[in-house]
């Protein structure tokens, strides 16, 4: 049971009446609906509020039979007034009383920081039943509905009519707000919301949410009892989030010491990455003596100057296109509108997940391909794959394809495939452009016009690689996955979710 499943958990149980223990001596729920509505009725024949006329009746199917001392009611009954926002558009101010919109609500509660301003004047003109005081419930009701927040504050505020106001008559506003965060109130809103584009809950179909209500001593129980549960498990959440920070920080900082030699140790015996590198120049030399492939222009030398940090012995900075053979981007394709599981499936950017360099082979849609697509665009084992179009925070996603043989998938055109020259690993590469500091020169590359960045071939190949050993590779790639391995482990074990 993760988080979110455990706080329904206990809302449920709160509005079945099993969380805390029920006290005879309470006054029941049928009492408080009298003083309820002779409270409302003061308020109607003081012209304060109109009198509901209508009658919707109750639905107690869902929870079934209430404790003793408990009674069914509906919303509308409860609450001196359901209203929501002004209908018509306010006027806009640099200052004045904030008007907040359902994007104000964060985590169900008010965030002001980014609200928009109204005039004194148009705040001055509204009812008393659409300004909120402490001790309100807001309502969200259309689009991201069914959000309660309990007002805490005594500031003066106003919002759009796509929020509610609930104002409760003798009960707590927040008893209002944890019944109202329960799946029973959510179900009923999802019945009975209406729409397409974006679902309204309307008020009417608010005040005759059926509503199942304790006494009110219970209630002060009941709160009590949720909120000190629900605290317990911000906790535990914000636990979750500070070890899942703590993870990221040791992922990044084994990563930067990957890529500085300073992982695992070096070994003598093996062969420099400087000779790896003559070879390399060498057999491309043949190459393009055989005819097989065209002699590419030089790449400029590596200076000094130029790179960000020193290597240890037997390590070589290199440019990209001294050790990559790239092959280009991937297929142009409309996806077939077909449920048959036929023809390749299609390889997209999101299938490689973000700032990890991993991938998943889910979501796939299914294409056709000739025999020429298949042969210069299905994916293979060990290709390096380059995401070269995407927004500017994830453009430049990178993995190394492994276990698709045999699969049928094609990738497309925002995709760059890689191979390396002798038998570098392509997996430390990937790890090298996962790193902070491989981030950071990709960062420097990207255009970024509109909502879309990009990266070219021409700048790929020049991007600086602080190139290790072979043998080396190996060792730093089974260390990371290693240590990487224990991390999640960590995670597995301690996160509720």
């Amino acid at each position: 049971m993760n988080t979110k499943q455990l706080r329904q958990k206990i809302l449920d149980l709160a509005i079945r009446g099993k969380l805390v223990p029920q006290d005879p001596n309470d006054e029941p729920a049928s009492v408080l609906l009298e003083r309820i509505h002779a409270k409302k009725e003061r308020l109607i024949k003081a012209g304060k509020i109109k009198r509901d006329k209508n009658d919707y009746g109750i639905d107690k199917s869902l929870l079934g039979r209430l404790p003793s001392g408990w009674g069914w009611c509906r919303l509308g009954e409860i609450a001196i007034s359901v209203s929501d926002g002004d209908h018509q558009p306010p006027p806009q101010s640099t200052q004045g009383v904030p008007f907040l919109v359902i994007s104000d609500v964060v985590n169900g509660e008010i965030c002001f920081e980014k609200a928009r301003f109204v005039t004194q004047e148009y705040y001055d003109c509204l009812t008393w039943t659409r300004t909120a005081r402490k001790g309100d419930v807001l309502f969200t009701v259309t689009g991201s509905y069914g959000v309660p927040i309990f007002v805490r504050t005594e500031a003066a505020f106003c919002f759009q009519r796509h929020i509610a106001l609930i104002k409760p008559c003798i009960i707590s506003g927040r008893f209002l707000k944890v019944f109202l965060s329960s799946n029973y109130i959510q179900q009923q809103c999802d019945e009975r919301a209406t729409g397409i584009a974006q679902k309204t809950v309307g008020l009417e179909t608010l005040r005759k949410l059926s509503f199942p209500l304790p006494p009110l001593a219970e209630q002060c129980r009941i709160v009590a009892a949720v909120e000190s549960a629900l605290a317990i498990i911000d906790e535990i959440e914000r636990n979750k989030t500070d070890l899942q920070t703590a993870v990221a920080a040791a992922k990044s900082k084994i990563l930067s010491l990957a890529i500085r030699g300073k992982l695992v140790p070096q070994d003598p015996e093996d062969e420099p990455a400087g000779v790896l590198l003559e070879r390399i120049q060498t057999e491309q030399e043949q190459l393009i003596k055989e005819g097989k492939i065209r002699n590419e222009k030089s790449l400029r030398p590596v200076t000094e100057d130029k790179v960000p940090f020193d290597l240890p012995d037997g390590w070589e900075w290199c440019r990209f296109g001294e050790i990559g053979n790239i092959f280009g981007v991937g297929l142009v394709k409309s996806v077939e509108q077909q449920k048959e599981q036929i023809g390749y499936r299609y390889f997209k950017m999101n299938n490689i997940e973000n700032y990890t360099g991993q991938f998943n082979l889910h979501d796939m849609p299914l294409i056709c391909a000739t025999t020429d697509e298949v042969k210069r665009f299905s994916l293979t084992d060990g290709d390096f794959l380059f995401n070269t179009r995407n927004s500017y925070e994830l453009v430049g996603k990178t993995t190394v394809v492994r276990g698709v043989s045999g699969k049928n998938i094609i990738f497309n055109n925002n995709i760059l495939k890689i191979t390396f020259k002798m038998n570098i690993l392509p997996e430390y590469i990937n790890y090298y452009h996962v790193s902070k500091t491989g981030q950071e020169f990709l960062r420097g590359f990207a255009s970024n016009t509109t909502n879309v960045a990009a990266i070219y071939q021409r700048q790929i190949i020049t991007m600086l690689i602080p190139l290790p050993p072979l043998a080396e590779q190996h060792r730093i790639v089974a260390a990371i996955e290693m240590a990487f391995e224990q991390l999640d482990e960590i995670v597995a074990k301690l996160n509720i979710d």
